[in-house]
Parts: structure tokens; sequence; C-alpha cells
């Protein structure tokens, strides 16, 4: 089971991770399980997470994004 402050932690350090990345605020949606395909933008990336919990995070932008970002 995953417990609240668990997923917290993850959440506030993804978030302030693209605030200070992007030096603008970074806005949350509800996770969800993606059925069917997912999108897909010019860049992409799946990070496996293992461990006391196990699957993936997947992430998709565009280039114009990324430019901010990067």
């Amino acid at each position: 089971m995953l417990y609240e402050q668990e997923l917290k932690t993850f959440v506030e350090g993804t978030t302030n991770f693209f605030e200070v990345a992007a030096q603008q605020p970074a806005s949350i949606g509800s996770p969800y399980l993606m059925e069917g395909s997912p999108a897909v933008h010019e860049y992409t990336g799946v990070i496996n997470i293992s461990g006391k919990r196990e699957g993936v995070v997947y992430f998709t932008a565009p280039k114009a994004m990324l430019t901010v970002l990067l």
C-alpha cells in the first residue's frame, strides 16, 4: 500500500525541481493509470521504480517545453 506521506514527498520533490528548472510555478494533476496508447511528443522517457515500491514514471514533452527547462 502506498502511504500519503510517501506520495507527498515524491510530488513535492518533482514540483520543486520543475519550479527551479523552469523558474515558474509547476502544477500537479491527478495521477491515473494509463489505458490504451499514451500521448507521445518529441521527447519521451520512462523511469523504472524498484525497491519497496515498483512501477514506472512516464514523461513526454514537446521540444518547446524542454527548451525552457534545459
